[in-house]
């Protein structure tokens, strides 16, 4: 994680059972076992930039990605 996320990450009130430092594919995994949190997960998708099209590749729901829609970067 570069030196802005990092910034970004630690400035950004967050729940203390996401880690703070990782990389995208480790974000990624996240996601996808949290992925029913929606607060949890909304804020490393809009920190990561992931896609609609990055979700749905790793194996998350269609149901689920659109239920995240104005989070997801398109």
């Amino acid at each position: 994680m570069g030196k802005s996320k990092k910034r970004a990450f630690s400035l950004e009130k967050h729940d203390d059972s996401i880690p703070k430092n990782m990389s995208r594919g480790e974000a990624l995994d996240f996601v996808l076992k949290h992925i029913d949190d929606k607060q949890k997960v909304s804020q490393l998708i809009s920190l990561f930039g992931f896609s609609a099209e990055d979700l749905l590749n790793y194996g998350v729901d269609y149901e689920k990605v659109v239920g995240l829609k104005e989070v997801i970067n398109d």
